[in-house]
């Protein structure tokens, strides 16, 4: 049975979250189930689905209380990182601001695990299961510029949103903006972050072999999109439409706001958030987007799967709809096109060529061309510009029209046969704590080679060969042995296989983009090889016309990611490249002034110096590398003050010092993964747990400090109350008072004492007091870290006993005087030397008689003499 939620839905007028295709009841009741099928991998990483993601609760309410939907991101899950105690992100702004702030019906990519499980509103497609390292979004992410339409999506109501990827392109890339972002001070404060820039995330994600992964654009501004775990820190970038009408603090209304501008709206952390609008629609309301990172959050915590519906997020019916993401160009034009390239010599980029050659490009427009920017970074006035490949790489044009909608067009070159060339590979030159390789070899020597792996996963990869040619139409050679091992379940129709993994290029429009493609010439199905235990394979794989880079030699079981259920062995596995140059290295002069005559070679420096070498190769050349050793064995040093046993409910404050003797320090990882080349910093922790410092010299030496804190408590004290009515002298029940008894608990620092009512703070975990009148009675219950909780304990059952008012009062002497009960009128002398025992009692006007007290006085008439006392009953 599917685990499932009730939602009571109110019909008081309140909004309710529109859902498609979702049961609703008679009784009012929905019905919630987490997503089927199981994405086991999301208790592990989090869920990259939007719509229950943490993330979208905690910007979506002003509540300082979420009860999330799925899993909270709790300190257990997140460490420091959590944020399941922080207030929503909307309690930041005031009632006016969140008026203000429009509901957005927006687009919402989704992986197609979850598009197969009907959690989808349109799309049929997935994204790419690649994003390529690139400065071009459109680029990196293959089908974003032609295809994003057909990406699987769902349709969403916020407030708060983040961008998806295409919004990104289309919002900040398309008008030449730059990508990387910022964080605030405040930010890096919060969470003593020492990098100064940090991956931001976007919207939705998608699966890689039942593993959810999130769009993040990089800090790295020669790249653009990555993609990430779910449970991978990631920077906070706010988007939020503005009602047209809204009077901003610097007296502008926003349908009169531009495109561009920033302004300032709402606090986060202290501090104003700084905004740029970046598009606006045709009814007036600007995109707010943060300048800056303004957090580092989680986009979901792992621990459990993804429940269909947010039980947090409620807004039925949206105020602006960009769903089909309109782009309004900056200076109002209806030219809403980036520019065209054209490349007029294109055949060129598909012969396989001996040296560089020149490319003829085109750029349009409708709104014609402003200027070029080629991929050296000069700036080109023309619309018609050449360009000389020279190397096998990717090339950025940039290209803006008059209106200010800008292009940025990408041409893979990967069919240049570069010659080859002598290698001279030291593992270090400089600075190292090692001893030093030095690899010697022809660029043109590649292949790969082993005795024995196992392999019990998917998929399993050796070094990716050296791209210091094409190896398009090239022959390989790949032998060896596999053999079955063993299968924990049926085999059914499995099978394995080793072949190569390469990056090929295809075009959609105009529009260059990569993709991988998998080969395995050589497969075996499973069953077959279980019958026969072992195969031996010897074949030549021809590569591909349409390869480009990056030729990986790889084997696969085709099961799940996660499934390690079956076993194979491969040995004596060879790849050979059979079709390759006649250049090869013909001797080697190492530093000591010896010659070796071998192919390849690797020699090992043991001792500080400069060494030289020199490689002659069969052209008759001399290719010479000079080598610095400068050894450095002694770790860094890292001392951290700051660490106590005394409980506090406050975050601790760690000041950390580094040094280095020699090399001297590179850099420092912090517990968070931030890194600082600072030799004395602080970094602040605000859960128990184990922080981990890494100290790097310029040698490479790593130093480790583990520091444990376990004296923070930031919960208050928990209790129990009892109220009780006492008993009278007969143990009766006396309904005209109660004896209040508290009892504090607390699982971490403990109970340190009690307030009462009356102020006084009393040691220990438990108190009882007697009280006689209706009312309520407060106290404080106070932890050995400070934390300190407020409760009450109210009566209301106290009888008031009526007071009739006092007839007589009685006294007796017993001892050295003697007198039987006497009415008390007025003071009286005992007078008799020795001891006489005072008993009195009492008599109100209704006839009750109080209990007796006594009391004893002694008479002493040795000089000084005392001729009696004075006794006063009241």
């Amino acid at each position: 049975m599917n685990t499932f939620k009730k939602i009571v839905s109110s019909f008081l007028g309140i909004s309710l979250l529109t859902i498609q295709c979702q049961p609703i009841y008679a009784d009012g009741v929905k019905e919630n189930e987490l997503i089927q099928p199981s994405m086991q991998s999301r208790k592990t990483y989090g869920s990259n689905y939007w719509t229950t993601s943490n993330i979208r609760e905690w910007l979506n309410t002003d509540k300082s209380y979420i009860k999330y939907t799925n899993q909270a991101p709790s300190s257990d899950k997140l460490g420091n990182f959590a944020y399941d105690k922080e207030p929503g992100f909307l309690s930041n702004f005031n009632v006016e601001e969140q008026d203000a702030i429009a509901v957005t019906k927006h687009r919402v990519y989704v992986s197609t695990t979850d598009a197969q499980a009907g959690m989808k509103d349109g799309g049929n497609t997935s994204q790419s299961d690649v994003a390529y390292p690139n400065q071009s979004m459109t680029f990196s992410l293959n089908g974003l510029l032609n295809n994003n339409k057909n990406f699987f999506y769902k349709m969403e109501n916020d407030k708060v949103f983040f961008l998806n990827a295409y919004e990104a392109y289309s919002y900040l890339q398309k008008r030449g903006w730059s990508l990387p972002k910022e964080l605030t001070p405040e930010a890096q404060k919060k969470h003593s972050y020492y990098n100064n820039y940090e991956h931001w995330m976007l919207s939705g994600g998608r699966a890689n072999i039942g593993y959810d992964l999130t769009f993040l654009i990089t800090p790295d501004s020669s790249r653009s999109l990555v993609f990430g775990y779910t449970n991978r820190l990631g920077g906070v970038v706010p988007a939020i439409h503005i009602k047209p009408d809204y009077r901003f603090q610097n007296g502008k209304i926003a349908k009169d706001i531009q495109i561009g501008e920033k302004l300032l709206f709402g606090n986060y952390n202290g501090a104003p958030i700084e905004w740029k609008v970046v598009n606006k629609t045709e009814e007036g309301f600007p995109l707010l987007l943060s300048e800056k990172i303004i957090d580092l959050k989680h986009y979901d915590a792992p621990g459990d799967e993804a429940y269909k519906y947010s039980e947090v997020v409620d807004f039925q019916k949206e105020d602006v709809n960009i769903v089909e993401e309109p782009y309004r160009n900056i200076n109002n034009s209806k030219d809403i096109t980036p520019p065209d390239f054209k490349i007029l010599n294109e055949d060129k980029l598909n012969i396989r060529s001996n040296d560089e050659f020149t490319l003829e490009l085109e750029a349009s427009d409708e709104s014609d061309i402003e200027y070029v920017i080629l991929p050296n970074g000069n700036k080109v006035y023309n619309k018609r510009v050449s360009y000389t490949m020279s190397e096998n790489k990717e090339y950025l044009f940039i290209a803006k029209d008059k209106v200010g909608n800008f292009r940025y067009f990408v041409i893979p070159v990967g069919n240049i046969n570069i010659p080859p060339k002598v290698i001279i590979n030291p593992s270090a030159n400089g600075w190292t704590n090692k001893d030093v390789t030095v690899d010697i070899s022809a660029s043109n020597d590649v292949g790969s080679a082993f005795a024995e792996k196992i392999q019990n996963n998917r998929d399993r990869t050796e070094a990716m060969w050296p791209n210091y040619t094409t190896y398009k139409g090239k022959r390989i050679r790949i032998s060896g042995d596999v053999e079955f091992i063993e299968a924990k379940k049926p085999v059914g129709d499995y099978f394995t296989g080793m072949g190569f993994v390469f990056t090929s290029v295809n075009k959609s429009g105009s529009e260059y983009n990569l993709q991988k493609n998998y080969h395995l010439p050589i497969r075996y199905s499973l069953k077959e090889l279980q019958e026969k235990k072992k195969a031996h394979f010897d074949q030549v794989f021809t590569v591909p016309d349409y390869y480009y880079k990056d030729l990986i030699p790889w084997s696969q079981i085709n099961v799940d990611a996660q499934d390690t259920n079956y076993k194979v062995k491969w040995t004596n596995v060879k790849y050979e490249l059979l079709d390759k140059d006649d250049f090869a290295i013909e001797k080697i002069i190492l530093p000591s002034g010896n010659s070796i005559g071998e192919k390849s070679y690797r020699d090992t420096l043991t001792k500080e110096g400069n060494y030289t070498y020199q490689v002659l190769d069969n052209r008759g050349m001399i290719t010479k590398k000079d080598v610095e050793v400068k050894i450095d064995k002694t770790l860094p040093t890292i001392q951290v003050d700051g660490i106590s046993d005394k409980w506090t409910n406050q975050d601790v404050k760690l000041n950390v010092t580094v040094s280095d003797s020699q090399s001297g320090v590179a850099k420092t990882i912090l517990p968070n993964g931030s890194e600082t080349t600072s030799t004395s910093f602080e970094f602040v922790a605000k859960t128990n747990g184990d922080y981990q410092f890494q100290t790097y010299d310029k040698a490479g030496n790593v130093a480790v400090k583990k520091v444990a804190i376990r004296n923070i408590d930031k919960l208050q004290p928990y209790h129990h109350i009892q109220s009780s009515f006492l008993l009278n002298e007969k143990h009766n029940v006396d309904k005209s008072g109660r004896e209040i008894r508290v009892i504090a608990k607390d699982d971490e620092s403990g109970v340190d004492s009690i307030q009462l009512p009356s102020g006084e703070w009393v040691q220990g975990d438990s108190v009882k007091i007697n009280v006689y009148e209706n009312g309520e009675y407060p106290f404080k219950l106070k932890d050995n870290a400070g934390n300190i909780k407020e409760i009450t304990s109210k009566i209301s059952d106290l009888e008031k006993i009526s007071i009739s008012g006092i007839q007589k009062i009685e006294y007796k002497l017993d001892g050295a005087e003697n007198k039987g009960w006497t009415n008390y009128t007025e003071p009286f002398f005992v007078k008799k030397e020795g001891l006489t025992t005072i008993t009195s009692r009492a008599y109100d006007k209704a006839g009750n008689i109080s209990s007796e007290k006594s009391k004893v006085v002694k008479l002493d008439k040795t000089k000084p003499i005392n001729n009696g006392i004075l006794i006063t009953l009241e």
